[in-house]
C-alpha cells in the first residue's frame, strides 16, 4: 500500500514537473521586457498616483469625504505602483538591469519598501512558495489541519485572530508596509542592512519635506487611507495566491486521492488570482501578460 502511494506521488510529482515546462515553453516570448509598455505601464500607474494625491490635497480644504472617495482609486493606483516595483525585481520590467534595481530603488520610495532587501526576500518566497517543508517565505502562514490541530489552545487562538478581517486588513498593513520594512534583522547581510537603512534615511527625508510643503496633518490625511487601502488589497492578493499554491502542493503530494478534476479546479482558480502565480513559472514573465486571456 505505502509503496503505491509513493508510485502515486512520484507520477503526480512528474506530470507537474511537465507541465510547469510545458508552460515555461509557452510563456518564453512574453518574458522579454518591453521598453514601450514599461512606459505605458508607469504612465498609467505611478503618474495617476501622483496626481489623485495633489487632487486629494487639494479637496482637503472642500471636504474631506472626498479625499476619502479619491483615496480609492489611488490606492489602486499604488497597487499597480507596486506591481512595477514587484516586477524591477524580478528584472522583467526593463531590459537594463541597472535599470530595474534603479527604477525599483525609487518606486521603494512610494511604496515604502527596500528594494534590494524585498528582492531577496521575494526571491525566497518564489524558492519556498506551496512547499510544505519551507513554509513561512512572504507567505500567509497556513496550517494543514493536523498542525492545526496539534496547537495548544492559545496557539489556535492566534492562528485564528491572525486571520481575523479586522486585524489582518486593519493592523495588517501597518506592519508590513510601515514598521516591518523598517526593520533590520541581526544577521541580516550587509547588503541587506545598507538597503534598509539607506531606505529609511531616505524616507525620512521625503516625509519630512512632504511634512514642511503641506502640513504634517494633510500629508496624514493624504497617504493614511490610501496607504491602508492599498496595503489591505495588496495582503488579499498575497493571502489568495499563497492559499493557492499550497493548495496546489498539497493535492500534487497527496496519495492516491488526486484526481484531474480537483487539479483543474484549483488551477482554474490560481488564474483567476492573477497577479502572482504565473512568475512561480516563469519568475521574468511581465505582470502585464499576466492574464489567461493572453494564451
Amino acid at each position: 500500500m505505502g509503496q503505491a502511494a509513493e508510485a502515486t506521488r512520484a507520477a503526480s510529482a512528474g506530470v507537474s514537473h511537465s507541465s510547469d515546462m510545458s508552460w515555461q515553453q509557452t510563456l518564453a516570448p512574453y518574458a522579454r521586457p518591453h521598453l514601450g509598455r514599461s512606459l505605458l505601464d508607469i504612465a498609467t500607474s505611478v503618474v495617476p498616483y501622483l496626481a489623485l494625491s495633489v487632487v486629494m490635497y487639494r479637496l482637503i480644504g472642500v471636504s474631506y469625504l472626498l479625499v476619502l472617495l479619491v483615496s480609492i482609486p489611488a490606492a489602486g493606483f499604488l497597487v499597480r505602483t507596486f506591481i512595477v516595483f514587484h516586477d524591477c525585481s524580478h528584472g522583467s520590467f526593463l531590459p537594463s538591469k541597472r535599470a530595474n534595481i534603479w527604477l525599483g530603488t525609487a518606486l521603494g520610495l512610494l511604496v515604502y519598501s527596500p528594494f534590494l532587501r524585498w528582492r531577496h526576500d521575494h526571491a525566497v518566497h518564489h524558492a519556498t512558495s506551496g512547499d510544505l517543508e519551507r513554509r513561512g517565505g512572504g507567505d500567509v502562514r497556513t496550517l494543514t489541519v493536523l498542525e492545526y490541530e496539534a496547537l495548544a489552545p492559545r496557539g489556535r487562538l492566534a492562528y485564528w485572530l491572525f486571520r481575523n478581517p479586522l486585524i489582518m486588513f486593519g493592523i495588517g498593513p501597518i506592519v508590513s508596509l510601515l514598521i516591518g520594512p523598517r526593520l533590520v534583522a541581526k544577521d541580516a547581510r550587509p547588503r541587506m542592512r545598507r538597503s534598509v537603512i539607506r531606505t529609511n534615511i531616505a524616507l525620512a527625508v521625503l516625509v519630512a519635506l512632504a511634512c514642511w510643503l503641506i502640513g504634517p496633518l494633510n500629508f496624514l490625511l493624504i497617504q493614511a487611507p490610501t496607504v491602508l487601502l492599498a496595503g489591505a488589497a495588496s495582503i488579499a492578493l498575497a493571502g489568495g495566491t499563497s492559499l493557492a499554491g499550497f493548495a496546489r502542493r498539497v493535492l500534487v503530494e497527496s496519495a492516491g486521492s488526486l484526481t484531474s478534476g480537483a487539479l483543474t479546479t484549483v488551477g482554474a482558480g490560481k488564474w483567476r488570482c492573477g497577479l502572482r502565480i504565473n512568475p512561480m513559472l516563469s519568475p521574468t514573465l511581465p505582470t502585464r501578460t499576466r492574464s489567461i486571456h493572453r494564451f
